[in-house]
């Protein structure tokens, strides 16, 4: 039997419920479908176009029990969302890491990591592919390094770059991994931009002809909110005076920080947080009393309540790619299929 089937099951049963709320918006009842957990906000880039620029908040690198205890809460309530280990940090800066994704997997859950790949080394990479790992992303943005030193920016005035050793990281993954029958699935992404826009054919086919799984290249974005997403020089900055579309991430993604704290649309600044979940519980701040009226206003299209909040929904563009009421279903028969391939690969 697949141990991905409690995963799988979980996400089916959980996406019917929801396609009959988007027709009905009552009674919204869906846990959430995929959940970022933030192992640390912690990072040794300083990439242009990432909202940790803007961030606040103090560093931390969250528990080993901690992460325990949000797992055992999902178990308590049998819940088995996609868990991604990644938020304002680079994930490999945890110690603690492999120890987290080996707990999530043996309780059946289905795991993702998204990482910069600077930090990887041999035994880092036997590690990751021995934990059970489903699934890493690997953010690299640039295949040459011209443009990728101007995207991805050492933290540290000591280093002037980590592409060449950052590409054989990756390059090493790849030969370690291909060995195996049971294989982490591999994605490398490339934040899209006026910088790279033009290479984008020339990276697809880099990384496919090493054996990749997938390619992704997501458009910058602006997300809502005080200190949201960086907006870059390619991005249209006029102030938006309306909100546009009805965002679904507030309704079937929960992204807990390294302190607990549960975003209300993505790693953006502490003040978009609707409650802890270490001192109360997943499911009572995702159908708390805050988080609700949030949901019910981004369905009225409420630009005044909202933006009392520090929520700009009207300056966001997210919504634009698949993430809105309106565009669901234009969306959702490719977006299902990657996610029960990611599930069941």
């Amino acid at each position: 039997m697949n141990n991905h089937l409690d995963s799988t099951i979980f996400f089916l049963n959980n996406e019917i419920d929801f396609c009959r709320f988007i027709h009905s918006k009552i009674n919204f009842k869906n846990y959430p479908q995929h959940i970022y957990i933030e192992n640390t906000n912690a990072c040794n880039l300083k990439c242009i176009m990432c909202s940790r620029n803007q961030m606040s908040r103090k560093i931390r690198t969250m528990t080993l029990n901690n992460f325990v205890k949000i797992i055992n809460n999902l178990i308590e309530l049998k819940i088995y969302p996609r868990l991604t280990i990644t938020g304002s940090g680079e994930p490999l800066l945890d110690r603690s890491l492999i120890d987290k994704i080996r707990y999530a997997k043996e309780n059946h859950f289905h795991v993702s990591i998204i990482s910069n790949a600077t930090l990887l080394s041999e035994e880092k990479t036997i590690a990751l592919i021995k934990s059970g790992l489903d699934r890493i992303q690997f953010s690299f943005d640039s295949i040459n390094k011209k443009t990728y030193d101007k995207i991805r920016i050492p933290t540290s005035e000591n280093r002037k770059s980590y592409y060449e050793s950052t590409l054989r990281n990756i390059e090493l993954f790849l030969l370690l991994n291909n060995n195996l029958t049971k294989k982490v699935y591999v994605s490398i992404s490339s934040v899209q931009m006026d910088l790279n826009r033009k290479e984008a054919e020339k990276f697809k086919m880099f990384w496919h002809e090493r054996g990749v799984d997938n390619v992704y290249l997501p458009e910058v974005m602006v997300r809502s909110g005080k200190g949201g997403e960086n907006r870059v020089n390619d991005k249209n900055d006029n102030q938006r005076n309306e909100i546009k579309a009805k965002c679904v991430l507030p309704f079937i993604i929960a992204s807990i920080m390294s302190d607990g704290n549960i975003s209300i649309c993505g790693p953006t600044k502490d003040e978009l947080t609707v409650g802890n979940v270490l001192e109360s519980s997943i499911e009572n701040v995702w159908f708390g009393k805050e988080f609700t009226n949030i949901r019910d206003s981004i369905l009225r299209k409420d630009k005044k309540y909202l933006s009392s909040r520090g929520i700009m929904c009207h300056e966001c563009d997210v919504w634009e790619y698949g993430n809105s009421f309106e565009n669901y279903f234009e969306f959702n028969k490719l977006r299902n299929e990657k996610v029960i391939k990611y599930i069941l690969s």
